[in-house]
């Protein structure tokens, strides 16, 4: 990404709807996990580092992320364990944290599969991976483009990278449902009408839309902790290191 996107997402990410569902619906399925506070966990891909300032309040986290951009822009927010390169860089041992979290980084890689893999080395037995990834190929538009997207995933798709980089899947379902209808005709209106720009999903829209969309993104949190929906504009996975390796 170019630096005009990495200063758009730091000046939105604490405000938009999109990113504050995401970070409540997350740090959610973290508390239902019990890792205990202190523990040491790391956010791989940590871009301008909301989400990671907001495990620091509860956990030794780390952040790592391959652009210098990413990094500064945590370091903006006063984070101090920020470190630009790959998760094997991180001083940390294999086989000792408890907690990763992967939010909207896999759809980046080449190689997803290799990222997973590397993942599971660093997680204890037992040890989760939280993974989130935009949904459905037909949904593809310049935002896409313009984040450096390599695919957009389905159920089956996430579920076999996952598996085959030897974690054990123990939830997998489609979210931000509620909302999914409209983004779908926003985006398919897009590709017929030709105007794929990406300026209006860098703002925050006007404050009553962003608090009645946070409120339909985030109250899916409940039925998700139950249920998977069957659609979604993303997807999200929680994975796990077996206790017993093959």
């Amino acid at each position: 990404m170019d630096k005009e996107l990495y200063e758009a997402f730091y000046r939105i990410e604490q405000e938009h709807w999109w990113f504050r569902s995401r970070r409540h619906i997350i740090s959610r399925f973290i508390e239902k996990l019990q890792v205990p506070n202190g523990s040491t966990v790391i956010d791989v891909g940590c871009g301008t580092g909301a989400f990671l300032e907001e495990l620091g309040t509860r956990f030794n986290a780390w952040g790592v992320d391959s652009s210098p951009m990413a990094v500064y822009f945590c370091q903006s927010r006063g984070i101090v364990n920020v470190h630009q390169g790959s998760l094997d860089d991180l001083d940390l041992p294999d086989n000792s944290v408890p907690l990763i979290t992967l939010m909207d980084v896999i759809e980046h890689l080449d190689d997803d599969s290799g990222m997973l893999e590397a993942a599971r080395e660093k997680l204890a037995l037992g040890g989760h991976v939280i993974i989130t990834v935009p949904a459905y190929q037909f949904l593809w538009t310049a935002h896409d483009t313009a984040n450096m997207h390599k695919r957009r995933y389905i159920r089956t798709t996430l579920h076999s990278v996952v598996t085959g980089a030897g974690l054990e899947v123990i939830k997998i379902s489609y979210y931000n449902t509620i909302l999914f209808p409209l983004m779908a005709l926003s985006r398919l209106a897009e590709k017929l009408l030709g105007s794929q720009s990406v300026d209006s999903r860098m703002k925050t829209p006007a404050r009553s839309i962003n608090w009645l969309f946070e409120r339909l993104f985030s109250a899916e949190y409940p039925w998700l902790s139950r249920f998977s929906f069957p659609y979604g504009g993303s997807l999200i996975c929680i994975a796990r290191k077996p206790h017993q390796l093959t």
